[in-house]
């Protein structure tokens, strides 16, 4: 084994670490190149793989070659990221080399022992006294390994849930985001359903493929449309009554999802978007 590790032939690209300010486009990285995320605090969303997954702390997840992906970060709460960039070399036929290239996405809902050797690497990459590119690499041994050992084991897997009713939970979700959209936080949903952050995270994604952040949002939104086709408030009031700081921020909102500024809806008379 230790024979095999030694000829990986994988390189170190980039290593580093940000907080979102804004959402990252969607983009995919060439033949032979992947890209570890790990998530140390913030929430998000990523779509990839044709999928929609909730970004939290804790959570990883490996983008290989040609997997097109994007992140969208909750404004209220951005996304910090440390992420390593690396290749393997298109000589290498190793069976960890292949292990990847056959799966080139992996989502985990938990880091397990992945964040303390990222938490090393970015320590050793930035070291001004005596930097190490030998401890670098030895990290990146410990990632491919750890990483293939989770991809193997599904460690963490998604449905790691409480035995809870779907339904019954389903509809105890509704009536809060439909009664509470305004001011309901994904702490005060996890502590009605009596669960944890992550583990509501986890929920909304089994019962409705989306986010928090997403369902909230839309919750906002049909709300808005209600009000708005109802001629009675203004603007301004209705960005009050769901729960927005200002009129501004939620003009954009709607705009980005229904195409059409606020006061144009209510000047066009639509029933439906």
């Amino acid at each position: 084994m230790f024979e095999e590790i030694v000829g990986i032939e994988a390189s170190v690209l980039k290593f580093s670490c940000s907080v979102f300010s804004g959402p990252v486009a969607k983009h995919s990285h060439g033949e032979g190149t992947y890209e570890l995320h790990y998530i140390p605090h913030g929430r998000g969303l990523l779509k990839a793989d044709g999928r929609e997954l909730p970004l939290y702390g804790g959570c990883c997840f490996l983008t290989g070659p040609h997997v097109e992906h994007e992140q969208i970060p909750d404004e209220a709460e951005p996304m910090e990221e440390l992420c390593l960039n690396f290749s393997f070399s298109s000589k290498s036929r190793s069976s960890m080399a292949e292990a990847f290239r056959s799966n080139p996405f992996f989502f985990s809902p938990e880091s397990g022992d992945i964040a303390p050797i990222l938490r090393l690497m970015q320590l050793e990459c930035g070291r001004t006294d005596c930097p190490s590119s030998a401890a670098v690499d030895a990290c990146l041994v410990l990632v491919l390994v750890t990483l293939l050992r989770m991809m193997t084991e599904k460690v963490g897997r998604a449905d790691a849930l409480p035995p809870i009713p779907a339904g019954r939970s389903a509809i105890r979700i509704e009536e809060i985001l439909l009664n509470e959209h305004a001011d309901i936080t994904l702490g005060r949903l996890a502590k009605r359903l009596d669960l944890s952050c992550r583990q509501t995270e986890r929920l909304l994604h089994r019962l409705y493929g989306k986010t928090f952040t997403s369902l909230r949002l839309e919750a906002r939104m049909e709300k808005g449309k209600m009000l708005l086709q109802s001629g009675e408030y203004s603007v301004e009031k209705i960005a009050s009554i769901l729960g927005y700081s200002s009129a501004e921020h939620f003009s954009v909102a709607f705009s980005r999802r229904f195409g059409m500024s606020p006061s144009k809806f209510a000047k066009s008379g639509i029933p439906e978007l």
